[in-house]
């Protein structure tokens, strides 16, 4: 090859190099993240003031927590769940000072835990898609990520004690949602498993990973460390990243290979190396520690354009 060949292939390479940006997807359940305003919607050891001990204190406590996490997990679009109102998630943002998020989302349903969206991309559009009327709804959030239109959906799909039909509805209706999209995530809190288990748990996020058109993040972990929450001293993996396939064709959006983890850290974990949750005691039934972040470990993956 000439020297002028040489030259003009290096200068190609370092364009390509220089034009492209990383950033970063997460999802996050923040486990009861309530306000101090008494709905009246609240569950009972988060309405405030009362004899649980959800008190200013303990809000500004568990909130400082949840933004050690964010802010050490350093998402660029982070997924949440269990946030209860617009006050819980601007003040959550406004904790993290300077690393705070410029673009907020939260749902209007009328569960008393939401989900929610920081972003450092422009918001476009969203829209809520409400399943056999759970108050837990399915959000599609439209973001700009460099005048690339990226669709977000962000779950919280109904507990295992629902039943696997409540979630296989919501499955359903995910699919209606994104399958006229080109690059997507689908992300959150599936409550349902990444294998197939007793009673058919995990069928619903099954149909969605065996779907042609996607990819479970989960499949670039072993089994045996595939975990982000502890279900009866069990480890499980019921928070989810699904994407698109398109997302591996080199055009657009791309999703960097190898780059899913779970966000793991000392300080997350308890002694048994579970999620160090917020703490309660009387397992859940007595007064706030002012100790913990959430019974969920968040989920991550890098993605290029």
């Amino acid at each position: 090859m000439s020297y002028a060949l040489k030259i003009l292939a290096l200068f190609l390479f370092l364009s390509l190099t220089l034009s492209a940006k990383d950033f970063r997807v997460a999802t996050y359940n923040v486990e009861n993240l309530f306000d101090m305003h008494f709905s009246g919607s609240e569950y009972n050891e988060y309405i405030p003031n009362a004899k649980s001990g959800w008190n200013s204190r303990m809000y500004i406590k568990k909130v400082e927590n949840l933004a050690k996490v964010i802010l050490d997990l350093d998402a660029d679009i982070l997924a949440l769940q269990e946030v209860e109102s617009k006050e819980a998630l601007e003040y959550l943002n406004s904790v993290l000072k300077e690393k705070k998020y410029r673009y907020i989302y939260i749902q209007q349903s009328n569960s008393p835990v939401k989900n929610a969206l920081l972003s450092r991309y422009k918001i476009l559009s969203s829209k809520e898609l409400h399943v056999k009327n759970n108050s837990r709804a399915i959000s599609e959030v439209i973001l700009d990520i460099d005048t690339h239109e990226l669709a977000v959906y962000l779950n919280h799909w109904p507990s295992y004690k629902h039943g696997n039909a409540s979630r296989i509805a919501y499955a359903k209706a995910l699919k209606k949602l994104y399958e006229r999209k080109k690059e997507y995530i689908l992300l959150g809190d599936f409550n349902s498993p990444f294998e197939i288990e007793k009673e058919e748990w995990g069928e619903a996020v099954k149909k969605l990973s065996s779907d042609r058109k996607n990819y479970n993040l989960w499949f670039e972990v072993p089994a045996k460390k595939r975990y982000s929450y502890v279900f009866f001293k069990e480890k499980k993996a019921l928070d989810h990243i699904i994407i698109s396939k398109s997302m591996f064709d080199k055009k657009g959006i791309d999703y960097k290979e190898k780059s899913f983890n779970i966000f793991i850290k000392p300080y997350l974990l308890d002694k048994y190396e579970n999620p160090k949750r917020w703490q309660i005691s009387k397992r859940g039934k007595g007064k706030h520690q002012g100790e913990g972040f959430s019974d969920h470990l968040a989920i991550y993956g890098d993605f290029t354009f």
